[in-house]
Formats: structure tokens, C-alpha cells, sequence
């Protein structure tokens, strides 16, 4: 109010105050709307110590989302660099040309995805992804949470948490967390069509392992209904072996196992837990709360089976 006294305006619009009735902290943020309003004019702003205190820690968040915005930026072109190399990475492979219509209309979604304007980041959580939910179909902001279970008694053996928007790359790198926990390879180790991928079978860390995965997400309706293979189906000579395998009762049998194995363990956590989303943010700290929930779904197993044998 000093300053309407003795600072005349010549001109309309040229004086911002808060008439009296406004708080401390009222004239340095309505001097920066102003220059936002005005970029062209220089913008004076007649304030107290007390009022720019009152927002100076204002100044501090918006640098450090500044800051924030600059590091999410550079993670998207990284996203997008990504993408560009593994789609060069397939078409070296190929000679250039898409082998079916599938292919041809994959790569070209992936030569969209390259493009650094296509790419999305969440600002709260930039390490989150978006994914589509398989039990709705719907798009979600998430992670990609993983779990190997061992037996009847549906212990869960190894856990972890990707960004990855499917399954495909997580076989190995699973494993070689079970070798680790447990200092042991499994026999023989059955996932669902989701986790069908020829690089992974091809690694170390599935070598002296039994892998049943059905190359085909419908497999056992189209074999009901004696249908031809999708246009996008893998037909190589280990697609082919594997259906072959997964036709033999024996081993159709020991695959049919994995619904009684790890599916229940999903279904324990989100529906008799309640455990549907995570409560933290980025990668670290969501896969250490999803080391906690399969660390508790291991200990109420080992409790319900020593009630069970109390009560025998």
C-alpha cells in the first residue's frame, strides 16, 4: 500500500496490488504472472522481506521440477533411442524385409515409438510404464511384477519387478534368481505363451532345464478346433517341437500343472490380501515392497501348513 502511494501508473493495467485485503505472499507471485502475461515488458515487484520469504521455498520447487522435467526428458529420448536400435537390430536380421504382414505392421509401430514425441513419461513416477491390464484389457500406469513358485505348496522361490510391458525376456533372468536363493536349477520350469521367445531359450541360464511354453496363446483352442496357425505364429523348428511336446499327454499334463502352481499365488495376493497396486514409487522401492509381499505370502504358507499338521 506504501508503494500505491508514490508509484504512479500512466496507463491502464499496469498495476497489480492486492488492495489491502491480500497476504504477505501476495506480490511476488502475481509479479511473475505478469511477466508470464507481459514477456515483452520489464515487471518490477515491491515486496517486504516477510513476502518473499513467504514464497522464496516456491522459487526452490519450481527449479527442482524444472530439474525434474529436464531428467524425464532425457529418459524419453533414451526410451526412444532404445526402440530405434532394436528395430534396426530386427531388420539387419531379416535383410531389411518383414518376413509377414504382422512383422511389417509391428515394425512399423515401432518406427512411431522411435520418434521422441511418441514417448510418455508419468512425472510422479517416471520409472512406471504404461501397460495393459490382462484381466480388463484396460491401460494402466504400472510395473510388470514376476514370480516363480515351486510345488503344490506354492512357495514362492524367486521375485522381481520390470518395466517391461510383457513377458517375454523374464524366463532367464528369473532362473538365475532361483539359482541364487536356493543354489539349485530346476527340472523343468512351464509358463504361459506370454514368455515365448527364441533369444531366451537360447541363453545360459536356461541350460539343463525343461522348458514347456506354448509357442501359441490360444494353442489348445485351435487345436480343438483343428484351425491354422495365426499369420504372426512363430514356425520355426523349435516352435514346432514344442507343440509337438505339448501334444504328448505326459507333458501336457506336467504343463497343465502350472494352473494349480503359480496362478493360485496370484490370485492369494490380490484377492485374499487384497494387494492390487503398489503404495510406492520407482523401481528400487516398488521391488522392495514386492520382495515384502512375497516374503509374507511365504510365511502365512508356512504357517497355515504347521496349524494344518497341529491340528492332524
Amino acid at each position: 500500500m506504501w508503494a500505491a502511494q508514490f508509484c504512479l501508473s500512466r496507463s491502464n493495467r499496469h498495476w497489480i496490488s492486492s488492495g489491502g485485503a491480500g497476504t504477505m505472499g501476495f506480490g511476488w507471485p502475481s509479479a511473475i504472472g505478469a511477466q508470464l502475461g507481459n514477456p515483452g515488458k520489464e515487471v518490477w515487484a515491491v515486496v517486504g522481506d516477510g513476502g518473499f520469504q513467504m514464497t522464496l521455498c516456491e522459487l526452490a520447487t519450481a527449479q527442482k521440477r524444472l530439474a525434474k522435467l529436464r531428467e524425464i526428458k532425457q529418459k524419453m529420448q533414451q526410451q526412444a533411442n532404445d526402440v530405434a536400435a532394436k528395430l534396426e537390430q530386427e531388420r539387419q536380421q531379416t535383410g531389411g524385409r518383414p518376413r509377414n504382414e504382422a512383422e511389417k505392421k509391428r515394425w512399423q509401430r515401432a518406427k512411431q515409438r522411435s520418434e521422441l514425441s511418441e514417448q510418455t513419461m508419468n512425472s510422479t513416477d517416471p520409472d512406471s510404464r504404461l501397460m495393459k491390464d490382462g484381466a480388463t484389457g484396460a491401460i494402466v500406469q504400472g510395473y510388470n511384477a514376476q514370480v516363480l513358485a515351486a510345488g503344490q505348496q506354492q512357495i514362492i522361490v524367486a521375485a522381481d519387478v520390470t518395466t517391461d510391458c510383457n513377458d517375454k525376456a523374464q524366463l532367464p533372468p528369473m532362473v538365475q534368481k532361483l539359482k541364487q536363493n536356493l543354489d539349485a536349477t530346476p527340472e523343468t520350469l512351464s509358463a504361459d505363451a506370454g514368455y515365448w521367445s527364441e533369444e531366451s531359450f537360447s541363453l545360459d541360464a536356461l541350460n539343463g532345464v525343461t522348458v514347456l511354453v506354448p509357442p501359441d496363446a490360444d494353442s489348445r483352442k485351435k487345436a480343438k478346433r483343428d484351425q491354422e496357425l495365426a499369420a504372426n505364429a512363430p514356425r520355426t523348428e523349435r516352435a514346432e517341437a514344442m507343440r509337438a511336446r505339448l501334444k504328448n499327454p505326459a507333458e501336457a499334463a506336467l504343463y497343465a500343472m502350472r494352473k494349480a502352481i503359480v496362478e493360485p499365488v496370484f490370485g492369494q495376493i490380490k484377492e485374499r490380501r487384497g494387494f492390487r497396486r503398489f503404495s510406492l514409487r520407482g523401481l528400487a522401492q516398488v521391488r522392495d515392497e514386492w520382495a515384502l509381499i512375497c516374503l509374507t505370502h511365504n510365511l502365512l504358507k508356512l504357517h497355515h501348513h504347521r496349524v494344518a499338521q497341529a491340528v492332524v
